[in-house]
């Protein structure tokens, strides 16, 4: 199922990314942007999502724990730039997707166990419930920053000469 999700990202930025460098200024373009700094974007996340479904998964828990990271932030970011208008729905789903499947790939366990040693149930629930669990911890680090620099609560305002906050 992860292949799956993983493919579809992948599609879905293709063809984002070859519209924006074959047709910029085709209608289609209209829901997505054309910037280099989007396509560069797109390139790496194509080249990422590429390699994650060409290889097997890594063996470094180091590695699965940035990809988590890097997952939460992008799917973080292309959700809030969606909703508050500073990126376009195309782009925003795209980076949507891929940021969820390089979530799904994180969490997959690792092929590090040795191969005679079979995993049990238990220990993949274990395995993912702990991943799952840093992982919405840190979701919610990341929204929570952002809702506190974009909240009206938290921005000064001038009121008679004095500055203080808006609460």
């Amino acid at each position: 199922m992860g292949k799956i999700i993983e493919l579809s990202a992948l599609v879905s930025l293709l063809f984002v990314f070859v519209c924006s460098v074959a047709f910029p200024r085709s209608s289609f373009m209209w829901l997505a942007t054309a910037s280099s700094t989007f396509t560069i974007l797109r390139m790496i996340l194509i080249t990422l999502i590429a390699t994650l479904l060409i290889t097997r998964s890594f063996f470094d828990h180091h590695l699965h724990w940035l990809l988590g990271a890097f997952a939460i932030m992008l799917s973080g970011w292309a959700l809030f730039a969606t909703y508050s208008n500073q990126l376009q729905i195309l782009d925003g789903l795209s980076f949507l997707a891929a940021g969820l499947s390089l979530g799904i790939e994180a969490l997959e366990p690792g092929v590090d166990r040795p191969s005679t040693e079979p995993l049990s149930l238990q220990q993949l629930r274990s395995e993912v419930k702990h991943k799952l669990a840093i992982y919405t911890l840190a979701a919610y680090v990341v929204t929570r920053a952002i809702a506190l620099n974009h909240s009206p609560n938290n921005q000064l305002t001038m009121h008679g000469g004095h500055r203080h906050s808006a609460a």
